[in-house]
């Protein structure tokens, strides 16, 4: 018998009986095959955060060791995935839900089990154009007065804006409001909002005419007259 079975120990062995009478019995080899003892699973790649958008395909990997077969088991937020059983976990035609944190276990004969790092999966709306909902008003007002334009936009991502007068842009005006503190006659013009978030088509709002009126002025006073009341 053989205590401990090392690999050294491998081989083919027979046994020779004897009892002082010739010839001696000699067995058939028997071949001892001594098979490595089990490893515990370990993980030496983990997986990775990812970032996508709505639609595209998100994959997680892993590359662990120890006595085969190994057994994979992913999970999202702690609940298993059906299919999830191997060392890829591919999510085709992800929707925002399958944002989340992805983990793996891996198992074999032995009692012990690796657990990967945490990888975040983040997904991003798809993306939308730029749409104008509430169109600026074209607005009169006395000179001096305060006076806004303002505009509603939606779109994946959110948008930017730019004013324009009369077609030339508006150095500092770029959120979805403008405004004119004390207009004056030369603010009269035609003011448009360009809407852009980096999907096309871009969007750009109707004209709203600026009209300035001036309060009335006396240039010419009136003069002092003197007349003389006609006798009949």
């Amino acid at each position: 018998m053989l205590v401990n079975v090392q690999a050294s120990n491998a081989g083919t062995y027979t046994v020779t009986v004897l009892n002082g009478v010739p010839p001696n019995a000699t067995s058939s080899g028997a071949v001892l095959t001594v098979n490595p003892a089990p490893v515990a699973p370990s993980i030496t790649v983990q997986p990775k955060s990812d970032t996508v958008t709505v639609g595209q395909t998100a994959i997680f990997s892993v590359l662990a060791t120890g006595t085969t077969p190994l057994t994979y088991a992913w999970l999202k937020n702690g609940t298993p995935i059906p299919k999830g059983t191997s060392p890829t976990c591919t999510l085709s035609n992800v929707q925002l839900s399958d944002s989340g944190i992805y983990t793996v276990t891996v198992s074999n004969v032995t009692s012990q089990i690796a657990t990967s790092n945490p990888a975040m999966l983040k997904v991003n709306p798809a993306p939308v154009a730029p749409s104008i909902s509430v169109q600026p008003q074209s607005q009169t007002v006395t000179a001096g007065q305060n006076v806004m334009f303002s505009v509603t936009a939606t779109g994946t991502p959110p948008p930017t804006f730019q004013w324009s007068k009369s077609g030339t842009a508006i150095t500092g005006a770029t959120s979805p409001s403008y405004s004119i503190i004390g207009v004056k006659t030369s603010d009269t013009g035609t003011y448009k909002v360009a809407v852009v978030n980096g999907v096309l088509p871009n969007d750009t709002s109707n004209g709203a005419v600026l009209m300035v009126d001036t309060a009335p002025s006396i240039s010419v006073q009136p003069q002092p007259i003197t007349a003389t009341v006609e006798r009949p």
